[in-house]
């Protein structure tokens, strides 16, 4: 039997925003803090509320700005590793009995020669840190959701939506 489990998130409500670093966009960009309703469903029917969440996105691309997009380099080496071992194994064995062994003497070689060129043609990952160090916090007097003013409370707050200004933290 199939059982269909997953997360339904509602109530979706901006709430903050601040100037920020996104790496999937490898931009400078705005990024909004979004507070929701978690719940876990079964079938599509909600069950389990999980409370509250806030989660920052990129204003451009939505996906949250400190999440390494693809495969870090380092897994990329360490998988070129492990099928270079793998490769050495499999020519290492008797090749009789077995109708696999000569496929795999040839096809893992030259997976890992592909892998290899992969990771060596692949960009340098980003410096999350280095780039956080170089966005200036926002410092405009006009909500940019809505356009209101924003007035000084007890931090930087929309008048019309509500929305408040924040600091990336590095």
């Amino acid at each position: 039997m199939f059982i269909r489990i997953g997360l339904y998130s509602f109530g979706r409500k901006i709430v903050a925003y601040r100037n920020d670093f996104c790496l999937s966009c490898a931009a400078p960009r705005l990024a909004y803090q979004a507070r929701t309703l978690d719940l876990i469903h079964l079938f599509y029917i909600p069950l389990i509320p999980l409370g509250f969440w806030r989660r920052w996105h990129c204003s451009v691309c939505d996906q949250d700005p400190h999440v390494h997009p693809g495969t870090r380099r380092g897994f990329k080496w360490a998988g070129v590793v492990i099928l270079a071992i793998f490769a050495v194994v499999a020519w290492m064995a008797a090749p009789e009995g077995d109708p696999w062994r000569w496929p795999l003497r040839l096809g893992l070689p030259l997976a890992s020669a592909g892998l290899l060129w992969h990771t060596l043609r692949s960009k340098p990952n980003l410096r999350l840190a280095e780039k956080l160090m170089e966005i200036r916090p926002a410092d405009e007097t006009v909500c940019p959701l809505c356009g209101g003013p924003l007035i000084l409370d007890a931090v930087w707050r929309c008048s019309l939506c509500g929305i408040k200004r924040a600091v990336v933290r590095g």
